[in-house]
């Protein structure tokens, strides 16, 4: 299975790969930081520390537009499809 094709991982990645394109210094916590010590755990989020200086926190919300309205999107479609019209998983 490639990594790409876990949802956790697409949420990770859709937050790490803007963050290291804005040079941004960050550090992963949580439930995936012990995924990739090899402890498997069941985690629908992300949690990320950001260094942000004020360069950062005024580029920051620009690489988010238009993918969050996109993946919204696109989860939402999903949704519906598999029989849940309000737009979230359960």
């Amino acid at each position: 299975m490639r990594l790409s094709s876990i949802p956790e991982a697409n949420l990770f990645l859709l937050f790490t790969r803007r963050l290291n394109k804005l040079g941004v210094s960050y550090m992963v916590s949580g439930s995936v930081a012990v995924i990739v010590y090899g402890e498997p755990r069941l985690t629908h989020d992300v949690d990320l520390v950001a260094v942000l200086d004020r360069q950062h926190i005024t580029r920051l919300p620009e690489p988010f537009r238009r993918t969050s309205s996109t993946a919204l999107r696109k989860r939402r479609s999903g949704s519906r499809r598999n029989g849940n019209s309000a737009g979230t998983s359960t």
